[in-house]
């Protein structure tokens, strides 16, 4: 048996001409969020109430913003991609497991809360693992995205129609959204995209926030990084709004 081959498909990835990617930043802040609250959860006593508080807070936060980031794509991106490849993407649906194991893990987080002080420990466990297959669960996801569905909707759609989507996905996007993804996505990303995401963000955020925004990242990134940022954010923002 034989199969055909595109010809780029002939062309090591990574001499490829670099097309608009609409999910490897995002992914990558969402990582980010996820691994740093499990390596807390792992460290964490959750005899200790104000310690175990702090991380149902958190957990409730990364869900909601993770829900959102859900809703977007199936909102924005899935109906595109199923009216271009004709119900090509059915395939690729895979959010019901999403949204069986968050519905446990806000029922876990409630039980947390509510447990008794001698119980708060093995509580906080269950927890804890079941938020640890959350994880795997969500890193295979995003991987399949970028590794298969990704190169797909590249195969359909050309960049502007890719950053439309992208813009779209932005539009949606509310206030507590982005102060979730904000710091997360500047630190989770490598040094140039982090330049170009400053530069592009300044250009269209109200003056000044971009400068709060990384001033939220003061301890985070090296001090001679943060210094170069601060200065394409003033450069790109210079004409103010």
């Amino acid at each position: 048996m034989t199969t055909s081959t595109e010809p780029h498909d002939l062309v090591p990835v990574s001499v490829r001409p670099a097309r608009f990617d609409l999910f490897g930043r995002i992914h990558k802040a969402i990582r980010l969020a996820m691994s740093e609250l499990l390596v807390r959860m792992g460290e964490t006593s959750f005899a200790d109430a104000k310690a175990s508080g702090a991380i149902c807070q958190d957990l409730r936060e990364l869900l909601s913003f993770c829900d959102a980031h859900l809703a977007h794509e199936e909102e924005v991106v899935a109906p595109a991609a199923r009216e271009r490849l004709l119900g090509g993407m059915d395939a690729f649906d895979s959010h019901g497991e999403h949204t069986r194991l968050v519905a446990e893990l806000r029922a876990q987080i409630d039980a947390l809360e509510n447990a008794p002080a001698g119980l708060r420990t093995r509580v906080g466990k269950t927890l804890y693992l079941h938020f640890s297959t959350y994880v795997g669960e969500s890193l295979v996801h995003m991987a399949e995205e970028e590794r298969v569905i990704m190169p797909l909707l590249e195969r359909f759609f050309d960049d502007d129609e890719l950053r439309a989507l992208s813009n779209a996905i932005r539009a949606r996007a509310t206030p507590a959204e982005v102060a979730f993804s904000g710091p997360r996505l500047l630190r989770a990303i490598d040094p140039h995209e982090r330049r170009a995401l400053v530069y592009d963000a300044a250009q269209t955020m109200p003056r000044g926030s971009a400068l709060r925004l990384l001033g939220g990242l003061r301890g985070r990134l090296p001090d001679g990084e943060l210094d170069e940022l601060v200065a394409i954010a003033e450069a790109a923002n210079a004409g103010g709004r």
